[in-house]
Order: structure tokens, then sequence, then C-alpha cells
């Protein structure tokens, strides 16, 4: 009887593994739940849309669909833009609306339990980042995409982007 009670606590007490895709934007990591993403796509030129926010990079045709492309830079990271161009689009899904953030660099698949993340409690934008975690000594912020959305009121921006396109 004891072997039950032992086998069902390991089994409760096992943690859940989560996975991301991380990047770089300037000098910082950052990672977006693996559910969030559609695809990675190489930096292509987008078309500007007049009047738009300046986080609004301008919208590409991907695949048949008219997706909004944020500059990661102006929007994620703080501090002095570099010149250098962005190399990569993480294409994001997000209420069957396709939007895609420019970044410097992928880094690969990143896994961790919840319970190697470090809250964030104390961040400007605290809306968007969810926490830190810590692997093989690189630091990574966490980006809650829900409220990225909602930071930037992105239906709106694609609402608004459809008309004009």
């Amino acid at each position: 009887m004891s072997n039950q009670t032992d086998n069902t606590k390991a089994e409760t007490e096992e943690e859940h593994i989560e996975q991301w895709v991380s990047f770089r934007i300037e000098h910082e990591y950052y990672a977006l739940s693996i559910y969030d993403v559609r695809e990675i796509a190489p930096y292509i030129s987008t078309d500007q849309v007049p009047g738009a926010s300046d986080i609004v990079e301008g919208v590409l045709n991907i695949r048949g669909s008219v997706a909004t492309i944020l500059n990661g830079r102006r929007f994620i990271a703080s501090g002095q833009l570099s010149a250098e161009p962005s190399k990569h689009i993480v294409v994001l899904d997000i209420s069957s609306e396709l939007m895609g953030i420019c970044v410097d660099e992928i880094g690969g698949i990143i896994s961790f339990s919840n319970s190697k993340v470090q809250p964030n409690l104390n961040s400007v934008k605290n809306e968007i980042i969810c926490g830190t975690v810590h692997i093989e000594e690189q630091l990574y912020i966490l980006l809650d995409l829900k409220n990225f959305i909602e930071t930037i009121n992105l239906k709106t921006v694609v609402e608004d982007n459809e008309l004009n396109v």
C-alpha cells in the first residue's frame, strides 16, 4: 500500500515542463510560449501603414493573410536603438489574427518548469513581462502574449490595417 501512495505522491509532485521560443532583441533575450508562435520567417520589408503607431513596422502578406508587424526594438527593448537591421520575424497567431515581431536573432526552444520562473513585480512594462528564468547562465525575459496584445490594443491596429491595405 505504501508503494501506491509513494507513486501517487511522485506523480503529483512531477512538474509540468513548458516550452518557449527564445529570441534576442538588442542585448536582451526574450521568450514567447511555443503555443503562441506560428512560424519564424526571415526579415522582409513591410508595407508601411500611414498614421500607425511607431511600434508598427508595417504589414505583410503571409500566406494570403495580412499580418501586422511590430518593431521589437521600439516596443520591447529599452534604451537606444541600434542601426543593425532585424534579421527575423516571429509570426504569432492571436485569435485567428496574425502579427509579427521583428527580432535580431532566434535562440531556439527553451524548456523549464514553472517553479524556475521568477515573477516580474517591478517592471515598467509589467503588463507584457510575466517573469524571468535563468537557463545555463542566460537570463530570459518571458513575455505574456495576451497582455502584450491588450497593451498595444492590437485588434484595433489590425482592423485599421485591413481597411487601409
